[in-house]
Formats: structure tokens, sequence, C-alpha cells
């Protein structure tokens, strides 16, 4: 009778195991929030320099991707965008100008308005916070 309880037991784990297997891809597979995806525009303003920031927001094969550009007097080249991560219509990454290190964390609002903050980071230590708002186009 043990017995036969174990390999019960053991086919019910197995068919769970199975279930579970075949449901994670369809999780995987959910289709991003397009709210945020497409091309966003609109100023930022920070107690270092300030200036025009434009950030297209894409989704492909699973992978987020992002483009920002800063321009403004006195603002670097940026490198790419990396530690993309999105939770809802909330983006965070981290972008790199000259030697600063730079957290971009921004919304999608109700009034469909992308806002957020940045802070940017020398050698470890805080230099600079802004903000941007961007509206998409």
């Amino acid at each position: 009778m043990a017995t036969l309880s174990r390999r019960l037991a053991a086919r019910a784990v197995m068919t769970l195991a199975a279930l579970t297997l075949v449901a994670l891809p369809a999780v995987a597979q959910a289709a991003p929030n397009s709210s945020l995806t497409g091309a966003w525009r609109g100023d930022i303003v920070t107690d270092g320099p300030s200036g025009t920031m434009t950030l297209v927001i894409g989704y492909e094969n699973d992978v987020w991707k992002v483009t920002n550009n800063v321009l403004g007097e006195g603002i670097p080249d940026g490198s790419a965008p990396r530690e993309i991560k999105v939770e809802g219509t909330v983006l965070s990454f981290w972008q790199t100008f000259a030697e600063f290190e730079s957290f971009f964390r921004g919304t999608v609002e109700a009034d469909g308005m992308l806002r957020g903050t940045v802070e940017a980071f020398q050698a470890g230590t805080p230099v600079a916070t802004g903000s941007f708002v961007l509206k998409k186009d």
C-alpha cells in the first residue's frame, strides 16, 4: 500500500511539474506594456547642465531596448543605456556621460507623460540630481 501511495504521489508531482513547464513560456512571452514603447521627447533639468532629452523605448525578442540622447550645453555624449528594467509603467536604466554614471527612472503617468528623475554619480559620490518630463511622439 505504501508503494502505491508513493507511486501516486510521484505521478502527481511529475504531472504538476509538466504543467508548470508548459505554462512558463506563455508568461515569458507576455506582451510588453505598450504605453512605454515609442519615441519620447522633452526637457531635462538638473542642478548641473540641462537640455533636451530624446528617449526611444522598444521591445524585441523578449528584450527591452533603449536609446537615450541628452543634448545641451556642457552635456557630453552618453554611452548606450544598460541595466534596463521595466515594471509595469516604470522604466529605469543606467547610462555613462564622460566620468559620470547616471541613473534614470521614469513613470508613464495618467496624463500620458513620462516623468522621472536622474541622479549622477562621480566615483560613487552623488554629484547632481534632476528631473525630466517627456511627451510621446
